[in-house]
Protein backbone atom coordinates (compact mmCIF):
# COMPACT_ATOMS: atom_id res chain seq x y z
CA UNK A 1 0.00 0.00 0.00
CA UNK A 2 1.37 3.40 -0.98
CA UNK A 3 1.85 6.24 1.50
CA UNK A 4 -0.92 8.21 -0.21
CA UNK A 5 -3.38 5.32 -0.07
CA UNK A 6 -2.61 4.76 3.60
CA UNK A 7 -3.19 8.44 4.30
CA UNK A 8 -6.50 8.32 2.38
CA UNK A 9 -7.73 5.34 4.41
CA UNK A 10 -6.68 6.86 7.74
CA UNK A 11 -8.36 10.19 6.94
CA UNK A 12 -11.57 8.56 5.73
CA UNK A 13 -11.72 6.38 8.84
CA UNK A 14 -11.32 9.49 11.00
CA UNK A 15 -14.03 11.27 9.03
CA UNK A 16 -16.46 8.38 9.25
CA UNK A 17 -16.10 8.39 13.04
CA UNK A 18 -17.66 11.87 13.07
CA UNK A 19 -21.43 12.19 12.89
CA UNK A 20 -22.64 13.11 9.42
CA UNK A 21 -24.11 11.88 6.13
CA UNK A 22 -21.20 11.87 3.71
CA UNK A 23 -20.21 8.48 2.33
CA UNK A 24 -16.66 7.14 2.48
CA UNK A 25 -16.27 7.51 -1.31
CA UNK A 26 -17.14 11.20 -1.01
CA UNK A 27 -14.65 11.66 1.82
CA UNK A 28 -12.00 10.01 -0.34
CA UNK A 29 -12.82 12.52 -3.10
CA UNK A 30 -12.42 15.48 -0.72
CA UNK A 31 -9.18 14.17 0.76
CA UNK A 32 -7.59 13.69 -2.66
CA UNK A 33 -8.78 17.11 -3.84
CA UNK A 34 -7.16 18.68 -0.76
CA UNK A 35 -4.00 16.55 -0.83
CA UNK A 36 -3.31 16.80 -4.58
CA UNK A 37 -3.50 20.53 -5.43
CA UNK A 38 -3.74 21.50 -9.08
CA UNK A 39 -3.13 25.19 -8.25
CA UNK A 40 -2.23 27.30 -5.23
CA UNK A 41 -4.76 28.95 -2.95
CA UNK A 42 -7.00 28.38 0.05
CA UNK A 43 -9.37 25.53 0.81
CA UNK A 44 -12.75 26.91 1.90
CA UNK A 45 -15.56 24.84 3.37
CA UNK A 46 -19.08 26.27 3.56
CA UNK A 47 -21.19 24.25 5.98
CA UNK A 48 -19.41 22.13 8.57
CA UNK A 49 -22.10 20.44 10.73
CA UNK A 50 -20.15 18.18 13.12
CA UNK A 51 -16.87 18.34 11.18
CA UNK A 52 -16.82 15.12 9.15
CA UNK A 53 -15.63 16.83 5.96
CA UNK A 54 -13.59 19.43 7.88
CA UNK A 55 -11.39 16.75 9.46
CA UNK A 56 -10.77 15.08 6.10
CA UNK A 57 -9.99 18.35 4.31
CA UNK A 58 -7.57 19.41 7.05
CA UNK A 59 -5.73 16.09 6.91
CA UNK A 60 -5.53 16.29 3.12
CA UNK A 61 -4.24 19.85 3.21
CA UNK A 62 -1.53 18.89 5.68
CA UNK A 63 -0.35 16.14 3.35
CA UNK A 64 -0.03 18.80 0.63
CA UNK A 65 2.05 21.02 2.94
CA UNK A 66 -0.80 23.46 3.56
CA UNK A 67 -1.14 24.37 7.23
CA UNK A 68 -4.81 25.37 7.40
CA UNK A 69 -8.21 25.05 5.80
CA UNK A 70 -10.98 27.62 6.27
CA UNK A 71 -14.38 26.52 7.58
CA UNK A 72 -17.50 28.68 7.69
CA UNK A 73 -20.76 27.85 9.47
CA UNK A 74 -23.11 30.13 11.47
CA UNK A 75 -24.35 27.21 13.60
CA UNK A 76 -27.88 28.54 13.89
CA UNK A 77 -31.15 26.62 14.15
CA UNK A 78 -31.80 23.95 11.53
CA UNK A 79 -32.87 25.09 8.07
CA UNK A 80 -35.82 23.46 6.23
CA UNK A 81 -33.38 21.55 3.99
CA UNK A 82 -31.24 20.24 6.88
CA UNK A 83 -31.45 16.45 7.39
CA UNK A 84 -31.03 16.92 11.17
CA UNK A 85 -34.02 18.79 12.66
CA UNK A 86 -32.12 19.35 15.91
CA UNK A 87 -29.70 21.63 14.09
CA UNK A 88 -25.90 21.76 14.08
CA UNK A 89 -23.73 22.01 17.19
CA UNK A 90 -20.68 24.26 17.34
CA UNK A 91 -19.51 22.57 20.54
CA UNK A 92 -19.61 19.12 18.91
CA UNK A 93 -17.83 20.50 15.83
CA UNK A 94 -14.96 21.96 17.85
CA UNK A 95 -14.72 18.83 20.01
CA UNK A 96 -14.37 16.64 16.89
CA UNK A 97 -11.62 18.84 15.50
CA UNK A 98 -9.76 18.51 18.78
CA UNK A 99 -10.34 14.75 19.00
CA UNK A 100 -8.71 14.25 15.62
CA UNK A 101 -5.87 16.67 16.24
CA UNK A 102 -6.71 19.22 13.55
CA UNK A 103 -8.11 22.10 15.63
CA UNK A 104 -4.94 24.13 15.03
CA UNK A 105 -5.23 23.53 11.30
CA UNK A 106 -8.74 24.91 10.83
CA UNK A 107 -9.42 28.63 10.54
CA UNK A 108 -13.03 28.71 11.72
CA UNK A 109 -15.50 31.53 11.01
CA UNK A 110 -18.80 31.30 12.87
CA UNK A 111 -20.75 33.45 10.45
CA UNK A 112 -22.86 33.32 7.32
CA UNK A 113 -20.88 32.53 4.19
CA UNK A 114 -22.23 35.62 2.40
CA UNK A 115 -20.98 37.78 5.29
CA UNK A 116 -17.55 36.14 5.10
CA UNK A 117 -17.49 36.81 1.36
CA UNK A 118 -17.75 40.57 1.92
CA UNK A 119 -14.26 40.69 3.42
CA UNK A 120 -12.70 37.70 1.66
CA UNK A 121 -9.62 38.65 -0.40
CA UNK A 122 -7.67 35.40 -0.82
CA UNK A 123 -7.39 33.10 -3.87
CA UNK A 124 -9.25 29.79 -3.53
CA UNK A 125 -8.11 26.48 -4.99
CA UNK A 126 -10.88 24.30 -3.53
CA UNK A 127 -14.38 25.55 -2.66
CA UNK A 128 -16.55 22.96 -0.88
CA UNK A 129 -20.21 24.01 -0.67
CA UNK A 130 -22.37 22.01 1.77
CA UNK A 131 -24.38 24.66 3.62
CA UNK A 132 -28.03 25.60 3.21
CA UNK A 133 -29.34 23.40 0.37
CA UNK A 134 -32.07 25.75 -0.90
CA UNK A 135 -31.27 26.86 -4.45
CA UNK A 136 -31.09 30.55 -3.54
CA UNK A 137 -28.55 29.79 -0.79
CA UNK A 138 -26.36 27.50 -2.93
CA UNK A 139 -26.45 30.01 -5.77
CA UNK A 140 -25.48 32.83 -3.38
CA UNK A 141 -22.53 30.81 -2.02
CA UNK A 142 -21.19 30.03 -5.49
CA UNK A 143 -21.73 33.56 -6.78
CA UNK A 144 -20.12 35.17 -3.70
CA UNK A 145 -16.83 33.25 -3.97
CA UNK A 146 -16.69 32.75 -7.73
CA UNK A 147 -14.42 35.80 -8.26
CA UNK A 148 -11.83 34.24 -5.92
CA UNK A 149 -11.53 30.89 -7.74
CA UNK A 150 -8.20 30.88 -9.52
CA UNK A 151 -7.94 29.20 -12.94
CA UNK A 152 -7.57 25.51 -12.22
CA UNK A 153 -9.45 25.65 -8.91
CA UNK A 154 -12.13 23.11 -8.04
CA UNK A 155 -15.72 23.94 -7.12
CA UNK A 156 -17.37 21.04 -5.29
CA UNK A 157 -21.07 20.85 -4.38
CA UNK A 158 -22.66 18.27 -2.11
CA UNK A 159 -26.04 16.52 -2.57
CA UNK A 160 -26.21 17.26 -6.29
CA UNK A 161 -28.49 14.29 -6.93
CA UNK A 162 -30.45 14.23 -3.69
CA UNK A 163 -34.16 14.16 -4.55
CA UNK A 164 -35.45 15.70 -1.32
CA UNK A 165 -33.50 18.97 -1.76
CA UNK A 166 -33.05 19.86 -5.44
CA UNK A 167 -31.23 23.16 -4.81
CA UNK A 168 -27.67 21.85 -5.33
CA UNK A 169 -28.69 20.00 -8.49
CA UNK A 170 -30.31 23.11 -9.95
CA UNK A 171 -27.27 25.22 -9.09
CA UNK A 172 -24.86 22.67 -10.54
CA UNK A 173 -26.81 22.42 -13.81
CA UNK A 174 -27.68 26.08 -14.31
CA UNK A 175 -24.84 28.01 -12.67
CA UNK A 176 -21.93 25.63 -13.23
CA UNK A 177 -22.46 23.35 -16.23
CA UNK A 178 -23.94 26.16 -18.35
CA UNK A 179 -21.24 28.62 -17.29
CA UNK A 180 -18.34 29.46 -19.58
CA UNK A 181 -16.11 29.82 -16.50
CA UNK A 182 -16.11 26.10 -15.72
CA UNK A 183 -14.59 23.35 -17.82
CA UNK A 184 -13.86 19.79 -16.77
CA UNK A 185 -16.66 18.44 -14.57
CA UNK A 186 -18.08 15.25 -13.11
CA UNK A 187 -19.87 13.39 -10.34
CA UNK A 188 -18.77 11.26 -7.42
CA UNK A 189 -21.73 9.75 -5.56
CA UNK A 190 -23.73 12.87 -4.60
CA UNK A 191 -20.83 15.26 -5.23
CA UNK A 192 -20.83 17.46 -8.31
CA UNK A 193 -17.51 19.08 -9.22
CA UNK A 194 -16.12 21.39 -11.87
CA UNK A 195 -12.81 23.07 -12.59
CA UNK A 196 -12.62 26.83 -12.99
CA UNK A 197 -10.99 27.77 -16.30
CA UNK A 198 -11.70 31.51 -16.44
CA UNK A 199 -13.41 31.37 -19.83
CA UNK A 200 -13.95 29.00 -22.75
CA UNK A 201 -15.34 26.14 -20.68
CA UNK A 202 -18.59 25.92 -22.59
CA UNK A 203 -16.85 25.51 -25.93
CA UNK A 204 -14.04 23.16 -24.93
CA UNK A 205 -16.09 20.84 -22.72
CA UNK A 206 -19.41 20.88 -24.57
CA UNK A 207 -19.82 17.10 -24.81
CA UNK A 208 -18.76 16.47 -21.22
CA UNK A 209 -21.18 19.08 -19.87
CA UNK A 210 -24.01 17.96 -22.15
CA UNK A 211 -23.68 14.39 -20.92
CA UNK A 212 -23.87 15.51 -17.29
CA UNK A 213 -26.90 17.70 -17.99
CA UNK A 214 -28.64 14.81 -19.73
CA UNK A 215 -28.13 12.28 -16.96
CA UNK A 216 -29.01 14.74 -14.20
CA UNK A 217 -32.14 15.89 -16.02
CA UNK A 218 -33.21 12.28 -16.55
CA UNK A 219 -32.53 11.54 -12.90
CA UNK A 220 -34.63 14.53 -11.79
CA UNK A 221 -37.54 13.46 -14.02
CA UNK A 222 -37.32 9.97 -12.57
CA UNK A 223 -37.45 11.35 -9.02
CA UNK A 224 -40.26 13.84 -9.69
CA UNK A 225 -42.48 12.07 -12.19
CA UNK A 226 -41.37 8.47 -11.99
CA UNK A 227 -40.41 8.81 -15.65
CA UNK A 228 -38.41 6.08 -17.33
CA UNK A 229 -34.68 6.76 -17.44
CA UNK A 230 -33.18 5.45 -20.70
CA UNK A 231 -30.76 2.55 -20.27
CA UNK A 232 -27.87 4.48 -21.84
CA UNK A 233 -28.30 7.35 -19.39
CA UNK A 234 -28.65 4.96 -16.44
CA UNK A 235 -25.33 3.37 -17.42
CA UNK A 236 -23.65 6.77 -17.82
CA UNK A 237 -25.03 7.93 -14.48
CA UNK A 238 -23.69 4.90 -12.62
CA UNK A 239 -20.31 5.27 -14.33
CA UNK A 240 -20.04 8.99 -13.54
CA UNK A 241 -20.93 8.51 -9.88
CA UNK A 242 -17.96 6.20 -9.34
CA UNK A 243 -15.59 9.15 -9.69
CA UNK A 244 -12.69 6.99 -10.88
CA UNK A 245 -11.92 9.31 -13.80
CA UNK A 246 -11.54 12.19 -11.35
CA UNK A 247 -8.84 10.39 -9.37
CA UNK A 248 -6.82 9.62 -12.49
CA UNK A 249 -7.13 13.18 -13.83
CA UNK A 250 -6.37 14.80 -10.46
CA UNK A 251 -3.17 12.80 -9.98
CA UNK A 252 -2.01 13.72 -13.48
CA UNK A 253 -2.85 17.40 -12.97
CA UNK A 254 -1.02 17.47 -9.64
CA UNK A 255 2.06 15.84 -11.15
CA UNK A 256 2.09 18.35 -14.01
CA UNK A 257 1.91 21.21 -11.51
CA UNK A 258 4.81 19.81 -9.50
CA UNK A 259 6.93 19.40 -12.65
CA UNK A 260 6.15 22.97 -13.67
CA UNK A 261 7.43 24.30 -10.33
CA UNK A 262 10.83 22.61 -10.67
Amino acid sequence: MSELERAVQDACAAGMSVEGWMQSEELRFLFLAAAQPTVGGEILEIGSYRGRSTVVLAKGALLAGQDKVVACDPFVAARPTDPDPSGPSCEAFLANLQRHGVEQHVEFHRTWSTDLARTWDRPIRLLWVDGDHAYAAVHADVEAFLPHLVPGALLVLHDVNRAECPGPTQCFMEDVLLSDQFGRCGLCKSIGWAQSVGEGGRREFTREKATLCQVLAARRLKDILGAHMPRRLRWQYRKLRKGADFEHWLLSACQQRQMGRR
